[in-house]
């Protein structure tokens, strides 16, 4: 479950990204807020504290035998 949101986390900062340069692409001025605001408000997501989260599957890693340090 950590992993599948771990990568979810960080798929979601590239489609952020991906999205804003696109948007930035095909729209200027007051289109370009408006669609900002647009993407922003269908976007709306509760952050996830990644680095936690990535130390935790990292330690279950090095448990389990799959990651040799």
């Amino acid at each position: 479950m950590k992993l599948a949101k771990y990568y979810a986390a960080q798929s979601f900062r590239i489609i952020e990204t991906s999205a804003e340069r696109v948007l930035g692409a095909v729209a200027e001025g007051d289109m370009l807020r408006t669609h900002m605001t647009i993407f922003r408000r269908l976007a709306k997501h509760e952050p996830s504290n990644t680095v936690a989260l990535g130390r935790e599957i990292s330690v279950a890693m090095v448990e389990a035998g799959r990651y040799k340090m």
